[in-house]
């Protein structure tokens, strides 16, 4: 779910990790503020998911993802840090 499509597209930090707890949801997102691996595991979102990619065109993160989805899907199960780089996935 996308927070442009339901009108919360612009809303705060904090506001996202309401969303995403109230909801149960994980965080997938570019910025970087939220790879502050504190602030997850004080909050009751089921994880988060940065990309750092050099392409950003829907179409090369959409293949990312599922590059990781593939590779590493039983991370879902619990709450974790996750950041896809081109050449890398990190698991927190």
């Amino acid at each position: 779910m996308h927070l442009k499509k339901i009108d919360k597209g612009g809303i705060k930090n904090g506001e996202v990790y309401e969303f995403a707890e109230k909801n149960k949801m994980w965080i997938i997102t570019r910025d970087a503020d939220f790879q502050n691996i504190k602030k997850i595991n004080n909050s009751n979102v089921a994880g988060v998911i940065l990309t750092k990619l050099t392409l950003t065109k829907t179409e090369y993160l959409l293949k990312s993802l599922n590059r990781f989805l593939d590779k590493y899907n039983d991370k879902l199960s619990e709450k974790h840090l996750v950041i896809i780089e081109d050449y890398a996935v990190r698991v927190y």
